[in-house]
């Protein structure tokens, strides 16, 4: 998972990515860390106190942790493509207390409906979902993302063809296929 802040006019100012299962990073960044996710990294290494006008993109909606990063940071805007049913309304501080509910929230745009936003909700999903968050996935409607996640690994377990080859077993849109 990856997560980058940009001025409004598209110049990215820091880009970083997940280091949760990381054994180091670069400098300013957190690593082997269960706050090690994307967004938490690329907003720690922004210097405090500077502009408040940033954009941050992100592949998928942010959790609550990193979503409590980002309205304590520069971020005006927040861009992302997949949407993330376990998270979602997590972003709504205005409920907690009167302070925040005055204060501006930033402007979300996402998730997005199209292939993309797709891909980057069921990239999250191919890494090892805990019982309690498969099934608290499913009863939030995510169940087919589950089950095309659990099919996957069946197959690169079983070292079968996944989905996306043809009968031949050549790639035609998967990893290493350069598509």
């Amino acid at each position: 998972m990856g997560a980058c802040v940009s001025t409004s006019g598209g110049e990215v100012v820091y880009a970083a990515r997940n280091r949760v299962n990381d054994g180091d990073g670069p400098p300013g960044e957190i690593f082997g860390s269960a706050l090690a996710h994307a967004e938490t990294n690329v907003l720690a290494r922004l210097p405090f106190g500077g502009r408040r006008d940033l954009v941050l993109t992100t592949m998928l909606q942010p959790c609550l942790q990193c979503a409590g990063a980002i309205r304590l940071g520069p971020i005006a805007t927040v861009r992302f493509a997949g949407p993330d049913r376990y998270w979602d309304g997590c972003h709504d501080f205005g409920k907690l207390s009167a302070r925040e509910a005055h204060r501006t929230q930033p402007a979300r745009i996402g998730p997005r409906r199209d292939e993309l936003g797709t891909f980057a909700t069921l990239i999250s999903r191919l890494t090892h979902l805990p019982p309690a968050y498969e099934q608290a996935l499913r009863a939030l409607g995510e169940g087919p993302m589950v089950d095309l996640r659990a099919n996957w690994k069946a197959a690169a377990r079983w070292n079968a063809s996944p989905p996306w080859t043809s009968s031949k077993g050549s790639d035609t849109c998967g990893p290493g296929s350069g598509n």
